[in-house]
């Protein structure tokens, strides 16, 4: 069965900028990557909010050579295809939140297309990501993908130009894929679109970014190691406050100080050390 296409009164692409755009400070994004997950969506901004799926015609989906999702024009490629995702009224604060999660300029940019948008039920319509992760949405009734035409409204996409070459995804990545398709299929996106267009293109084996596994740079050795009475220093604590310590104390420098006054005041309960100032001597005075 042919299905007809709607008929977009403007043109299919615009440069306006999605702040200008706004009627309600808030902006339409379409995700169709990892954000199809609106656990992911939780984390990255909190009060987005759930109110549809969308269809983007004319282009279609692929993983480029940085190994994330990216949506390319298919005008040369089948006349058909078409991207499917859903659709999420961003906060200006999450706007931001989300440029910088997504790379803008750098790895993506944002530009405004029309999309063939479907909305929500209306259990769902409106709620928050953070809604939905609390209370996940039930299984999908069928009702959802029925043929009908939906209306041209105008989205915010992520793409990128620049990086259009197929590649294969990181491993990561494709954990976080995985769980956006379930979940977007739990939204009423089409299984079929899921199934044929986005699954068999998570095939992992690329391996994981190094950022992604270690943030941090591992600690240099300090130019006291070897020495216990510099270690003490190195660890944080008062230099040569206690002499050197045993080897079972330094996993934890800060209790093996401790016991080990402990054990000095019960060597000798009636007196107290005191230090000179001028020369580190300590002298005992008998009380």
């Amino acid at each position: 069965m042919n299905r007809r296409r709607p008929q977009l009164l403007s043109p299919p692409r615009s440069n306006t900028s999605a702040r200008q755009t706004r009627t309600t400070g808030e902006t339409l994004y379409f995700a169709y990557g990892s954000n199809l997950s609106f656990e992911q969506m939780a984390r990255r901004c909190s009060q987005s909010r759930y109110i549809g799926r969308a269809r983007l015609h004319g282009y279609e989906f692929q993983i480029n050579e940085r190994g994330y999702a990216n949506v390319v024009s298919a005008k040369h490629r089948r006349s058909q295809s078409f991207v499917e995702g859903i659709c999420y009224r961003l906060h200006p604060e999450d706007e931001d939140r989300l440029d910088r999660a997504e790379g803008v300029p750098t790895a993506y940019t944002k530009e405004e297309i029309f999309v063939e948008f479907f909305p929500a039920q209306a259990a769902l319509l409106g709620r928050t990501v953070a809604d939905l992760v609390r209370y996940p949405p039930p299984p999908p009734t069928g009702l959802e993908n029925q043929d009908k035409d939906g209306e041209a409204v105008l989205a915010m996409v992520y793409l990128s130009t620049q990086h259009v070459t197929p590649g294969r995804p990181w491993d990561e990545y494709v954990i976080r894929m995985e769980q956006g398709v379930h979940q977007a299929m739990q939204l009423g996106v089409s299984s079929d679109y899921l199934e044929e267009e986005i699954l068999p293109l998570l095939k992992p084996g690329r391996g994981n970014r190094l950022d992604r596994v270690q943030n941090r740079r591992a600690r240099p050795v300090p130019p006291t190691a070897g020495n216990p009475r510099r270690e003490v220093e190195s660890w944080g604590g008062p230099e040569q406050e206690y002499g050197p310590r045993r080897p079972e104390e330094f996993g934890a420098p800060e209790r093996g100080m401790r016991n080990r006054e402990l054990r000095r005041r019960r060597q000798a309960p009636t007196s107290r050390v005191n230090r000179n100032p001028v020369g580190n001597v300590r002298r005992r005075y008998t009380i």
